[in-house]
């Protein structure tokens, strides 16, 4: 059996020392492909022989623009048959959690908004937000909850986040235009912020205030 092989090319995390004298520290990145730096024009001209040969044009996707196809990656795992559907999704929900219902204090001391469904039923599955939730203030509220409940990933998260990282470092940072390249006319994908080359990307943890009105549980 074979498999395919990619290489992954590593974008220039630091600008390091000038490759071409070796002695001072490189301030200029090299402009068509930025994953090369050099202390002055001079020494980029010096190294421009050796360096041409793995060099080529990069195309800078602004990730800004991009945005909107990580968000499209991301809910494709939610999808039905991506992962089990929640069940609070197959229930229909009895109560009021509105936007004016206030929160409830758990055993464990965290306040949020609860949410009871009707699991006396067998599980089912809603054509609309409003049937699932009937209580709803109106049909925006019921879509909100529903994207709400769709997006509560839980132990999934991981999976979803780890899975579009790879998605994106085998499909752009294998790309390369310059030397081990199959063909001349290859294209070098890479990231920008703004005006910024993006150098480096990974999962980050952390935390964020949410609100006892805001949470639901």
């Amino acid at each position: 059996m074979c498999h395919d092989i990619s290489q992954v090319f590593v974008p220039l995390i630091e600008l390091g020392v000038c490759p071409a004298c070796s002695t001072k520290r490189a301030k200029y990145r090299c402009i068509k492909c930025g994953e090369r730096a050099y202390c002055s024009k001079e020494c980029q001209v010096q190294e421009w022989p050796k360096h041409k040969l793995e060099c080529g044009k990069t195309e800078r996707i602004d990730l800004e623009q991009f945005y909107p196809a990580l968000a499209w990656m991301y809910s494709l795992g939610r999808l039905p048959g991506g992962r089990p559907m929640q069940v609070a999704l197959q229930h229909k929900i009895i109560n009021d959690p509105n936007a004016n219902t206030p929160p409830t204090r758990l055993q464990d001391g965290i306040e949020a908004k609860v949410v009871e469904i009707d699991d006396t039923h067998p599980p089912s599955i809603f054509l609309d937000s409003l049937t699932w939730f009937p209580r709803a203030a109106n049909e925006n509220v019921a879509d909100t909850m529903h994207r709400r409940v769709l997006n509560d990933e839980g132990s999934h998260l991981l999976t979803s986040v780890a899975a579009v990282a790879t998605a994106i470092l085998v499909e752009i940072y294998t790309t390369s235009s310059g030397s081990g390249s199959k063909s001349s006319n290859e294209r070098r994908l890479r990231f920008k912020y703004r005006s910024s080359p993006i150098v480096d990307f990974g999962i980050a943890t952390g935390s964020l205030e949410v609100k006892p009105q805001d949470r639901i549980a």
